[in-house]
């Protein structure tokens, strides 16, 4: 219960009852009937009926609306950043409880079952305009029925004039209607509206990080660069304090990377030399600048050079152009394979966050008809690594899905060729 708001309006009837001192002569029912029951019935005729019946329920937000804190939203935003990193995204599903924000479970439920980030985006923007609408129209329709309370007033206080002459006891009945309508607008139709105002910005603050961590969730994000990400949507003042450190620990056991970098360049050399010629050759340069970088490329051949120096050398567009031919040979002929005897059914050998990376990497259809042709326990595995959601629905596309058995073929060759691409990047592994 918001406490603010029951304390506005008592402070506000004291101060008026206060003001009044003699209070018995404030209370008239049939002024008092006109001015709420009037509003009520402008009401129903501004807006439509189902807003109108609505008001209780908008009411009962401004007293008893759930404050969602920002700072511990972030702290499980960045929590689901950890989950994911360390057991997979599939993992959130299980990670979700009954009393997360349907928007937060919506979202992440989007990027476990593998929809597109920019689908995602355009489906929680939507989701949260329309909230941001609907909000809007709930704060018009508490200020509008403000209004006509007071309009009601204004009304009452002309009738009770005409209707009676203009003596000083006339006058103080008719200042009762307008009384009763500025108090119902001062104390309610207006300051509630600005109420759920407040209530409705802080909500889409929170929708907006919200958003902003699921992309970032999906897109790998370090759990404390998500919470980074985030902490800026805030004033400092509010923002989560940060954790100490971890303490830093070894690298993995066979993670070479020194030893992975010189046995690349011993690899590479004679293809970065050849590379650097063919781009010295083509490029506009006097001749001796070209047959200065020849010179340096036959140390580089002899050992009397690195081949690091050779690139930092040259200019940037000339190396920027042969680190992106390094990073982007033409394709081979045959792709690199573990073994020749792999096949589809060697996904079972997969672990659970490996099948999960190459769920991410393949086309759903592919995965139906792929399906249609394997075995019981592999498809009981890809099944497992999958949200309920899209579970049921590739299981429905199955029991519909008619593939020939080329089509069949064609799709565990697509998947087991995206295997080979994942294992010669070394992002799984293969017995």
């Amino acid at each position: 219960m918001d406490i603010g708001t029951i304390l506005g309006l008592v402070v506000g009837v004291l101060v008026v009852l206060k003001m009044a001192g003699e209070t018995s002569g404030l209370y008239q029912d049939a002024s008092l009937l006109l001015v709420v029951v009037g509003g009520i019935a402008a009401m129903l005729i501004a807006f439509p009926l189902r807003a109108s019946l609505n008001v209780l329920a908008i009411i009962k937000n401004v007293f008893f609306k759930k404050a969602v804190s920002p700072s511990l939203l972030i702290e499980r935003m960045v929590g689901f950043a950890e989950t994911a990193r360390r057991e997979g995204i599939l993992a959130l599903e299980a990670a979700l409880n009954k009393e997360d924000d349907p928007f937060l479970s919506g979202g992440v439920r989007l990027a476990v079952d593998g929809t597109e980030p920019d689908l995602i985006m355009d489906i929680l923007e939507t989701e949260l305009r329309f909230i941001e609408e609907r909000h809007r129209d709930s704060q018009n329709l508490l200020e509008f029925l403000g209004r006509y309370w007071a309009i009601f007033g204004a009304i009452g206080a002309l009738l009770v004039l005409v209707s009676s002459g203009a003596d000083i006891e006339v006058v103080g009945q008719a200042a009762l209607p307008l009384l009763y309508g500025a108090l119902l607008y001062g104390l309610v139709g207006g300051p509630f509206a600005r109420k759920l105002q407040a209530y409705s910005q802080d909500e889409i603050l929170a929708k907006r990080l919200i958003i902003e961590g699921i992309m970032a969730i999906q897109s790998g994000d370090n759990p404390r660069v998500v919470e980074h990400k985030l902490a800026v949507f805030l004033a400092p003042k509010y923002r989560p304090s940060p954790k100490p450190a971890a303490p830093s620990s070894p690298p993995p056991a066979g993670d070479h990377t020194r030893e992975n970098l010189e046995y690349f360049i011993s690899e590479k050399q004679e293809v970065v030399l050849r590379l650097v010629r063919e781009a010295v050759q083509a490029h506009v340069a006097e001749d001796k600048q070209k047959a200065k970088v020849e010179e340096i490329a036959d140390k580089v051949e002899r050992g009397e050079f690195s081949i690091v120096a050779l690139l930092a050398l040259l200019s940037s567009g000339v190396r920027n152009k042969i680190m992106q031919q390094i990073k982007n040979p033409p394709p081979p002929l045959v792709e690199q394979a573990p073994s020749q005897g792999f096949d589809f059914e060697g996904l079972a050998g997969l672990t659970d966050k490996e099948i999960q990376m190459l769920l991410r990497q393949i086309d759903q259809k592919d995965l139906v008809w792929a399906l249609k042709g394997a075995s019981d326990a592999l498809m009981e595995k890809v099944l497992a690594n999958i949200s309920e959601r899209v579970r049921t629905f590739i299981k429905e596309e199955m029991g519909c899905a008619r593939p020939q058995p080329e089509d069949i073929l064609d799709a565990q060759a697509r998947i087991v060729a995206q295997v080979f691409k994942l294992w010669g990047r070394d992002q799984i592994r293969l017995v």
